[in-house]
């Protein structure tokens, strides 16, 4: 999970499948794209930590990957999440289910 989605980098670097990503590539080939956005928006703003996991389990999302200063309302320390990586650009989080 990402909230950069502007290019599809992520999933070109990692080899890894990305929940919602190059949302102007997603608009010309008229992909649905836009309830997947509206629900990633809902997880990010939530401050239920219960939802916020299970908006993980139910959507199969392994990592997240956040460009520093990103963040859930709720917070990483309520989820099942292990940071796996950081730097000075960005932070990466394992999702333990």
């Amino acid at each position: 999970l990402s909230r950069y989605v502007s290019t599809a980098y992520v999933s070109a670097f990692s080899g890894q499948n990305v929940y919602l990503e190059d949302e102007m590539n997603l608009d010309i080939m008229q992909y649905p794209w836009k309830e997947r956005r509206e629900s990633q928006e809902s997880f990010l703003n939530t401050s239920d930590a219960d939802s916020a996991s299970k908006y993980l389990r139910d959507n199969r999302i392994n990592y997240i990957y956040w460009l520093n200063g990103e963040h859930t309302k709720v917070g990483t320390e309520h989820l099942m999440v292990t940071e796996i990586f950081q730097n000075n650009s960005v932070t990466i989080f394992n999702v333990v289910y």
